[in-house]
């Protein structure tokens, strides 16, 4: 159901899409170790971006650095998830946030948040795989790769946060100004699914 301030969705609305990267896979038994994301309008070239380490605490999993290369050296001295996720705040404001499989996202967020005592953010959160399948339905496959090799964004996919957010940013902005059919911004965001942070359920998290 879309949110009754509707103004919000209009151009020039502020978004930033985000990405992330984690020690696993289970928000409430995992950690993040990378944030980013690239703050931009519809209507404008111009972007702003954000990226962080995140130290975790713990020694990241060699499955998981096979994943982003992100390795228990680059992280040893970064920020808390305390600190990032305050900085990462103040970069969003009231922004839109954009995620591609924004669920994933939003649990780590979420748990993240509540482990440190951070408030969570109560920006509207959109998720870049259901505004393809609205808008491109049948594709054989909604991964963000495959979708920036379709549209010829990007031909590979390097896993680390600001790389994806880009991708998820140039997504974005195709999708609802080339495949959008004519319809306003604010038109379209009545049949996207609309995410928040609250959604989330609070689960034990392993400490």
């Amino acid at each position: 159901m879309l949110d009754a301030n509707l103004e919000l969705f209009e151009k020039p609305a502020t978004l930033v899409a985000f990405d992330t990267e984690t020690t696993g896979l289970w928000a409430p038994a995992n950690r993040l170790v990378e944030i980013a994301g690239v703050r931009f309008s519809i209507d404008s070239d111009k972007i702003e971006t954000f990226e962080a380490f995140i130290n975790p605490g713990r020694a990241i999993p060699p499955d998981a650095i096979a994943v982003h290369g992100i390795t228990d050296e680059m992280v040893a001295t970064a920020n808390t998830a305390e600190k990032v996720l305050n900085e990462f705040a103040k970069f969003c404001g009231n922004s839109i946030l954009i995620a591609h499989n924004a669920p994933f996202d939003v649990s780590f967020l979420a748990s993240e948040s509540d482990r440190v005592a951070v408030p969570r953010l109560s920006n509207t959160v959109l998720d870049t795989v259901d505004t393809f399948k609205r808008l491109q339905p049948g594709m054989p496959s909604y991964s963000l790769l495959s979708l920036a090799k379709h549209f010829e964004i990007a031909q590979d996919q390097k896993h680390r946060a600001l790389d994806d957010a880009l991708l998820v940013q140039k997504l974005f902005t195709l999708a609802v100004t080339k495949l959008s059919g004519g319809k306003t911004f604010a038109q379209l965001l009545k049949s996207f699914t609309i995410i928040k942070l609250s959604d989330w359920a609070k689960r034990a998290a392993d400490h």
